[in-house]
């Protein structure tokens, strides 16, 4: 899938070794570990000011206190309203939530 592809590698050279994908070539989405420094809380607002919706591992997590906090956030990308011509804003926009 040219797009998926695409996707993925623009997040590989907008993150370098700061990204760990999990990818499975099926489907339309694929789970990924983002290095920052933080919380979820943060990471979601700030995604929600850029009107970057972002699907983090913490809404599907049942008890707070469980949560793994380790300097990094888990993501599920989804793709599927995604055109090959908004990877790039994207991606950027994905980057300055996590970066500032």
């Amino acid at each position: 899938e040219p797009l998926r592809q695409e996707l993925i590698k623009q997040l590989k050279k907008q993150f370098g070794n700061e990204i760990m994908i999990e990818d499975v070539p099926a489907g339309l989405h694929f789970f990924v570990k983002i290095t920052t420094d933080l919380s979820y809380e943060e990471i979601i607002n700030r995604a929600s000011d850029i009107e970057l919706e972002l699907f983090t591992i913490k809404r599907f997590w049942l008890k707070d206190n469980d949560f793994p906090k380790n300097g990094a956030i888990y993501c599920i990308i989804g793709f599927a309203n995604l055109k090959y011509a908004q990877i790039q804003e994207a991606v950027r926009r994905l980057y300055k939530v996590c970066r500032g």
